[in-house]
């Protein structure tokens, strides 16, 4: 490959490996709470690992480890080719614009959500549904055996 060529392809395969670096991380940490929250006890069936859960981390650690060896073979060639070439900036510059773009994605994804004010969402009520009401913030209801607190007062 030439030295053109390669000098644009560091930068974007380090964008590749930062946008993948979070979920990825963020994959395996989601298995690691389900094995570790997975066995309660009690009375309940132990709850299962969702498969579909183990097959994005391991197909987003493959993505990483796909991109990540060709962003290393690709700098490497670079180095061979110039010896004075700027390898760590641009993969760095890249890297950081990778989790740029990841951030403002998850960011943009969580307000479709929510429903935050002023944005669109993903989850609609039904029109004629009202929204539940709930007692006081950081009081929970003690369930239907007996009222709560804020149900005596007249």
């Amino acid at each position: 490959m030439s030295a053109a060529r390669l000098r644009d392809a560091v930068p974007g395969l380090a964008a590749f490996v930062g946008a993948l670096v979070v979920p990825t991380i963020a994959a395996w940490l989601r298995l690691m709470l389900e094995a570790l929250e997975g066995d309660r006890g009690g009375l309940q069936r132990p709850r299962r690992w969702s498969s579909v859960q183990a097959l994005s981390a391991v197909v987003l650690t493959a993505l990483l480890g796909f991109f990540t060896v060709t962003l290393v073979r690709a700098a490497g060639e670079l180095r061979e080719l110039q010896s004075e070439a700027p390898v760590v900036g641009t993969s760095l510059g890249g890297f950081g614009l990778g989790l740029t773009l990841w951030v403002v994605y998850a960011a943009g994804w969580s307000a479709l959500r929510r429903g935050r004010p002023g944005s669109a969402s993903l989850r609609e009520r039904p029109a004629g549904r009202p929204r539940a009401r709930r007692g006081p913030p950081g009081i929970v209801p003690l369930g239907p055996t007996r009222a709560p607190w804020w149900a005596w007062r007249r």
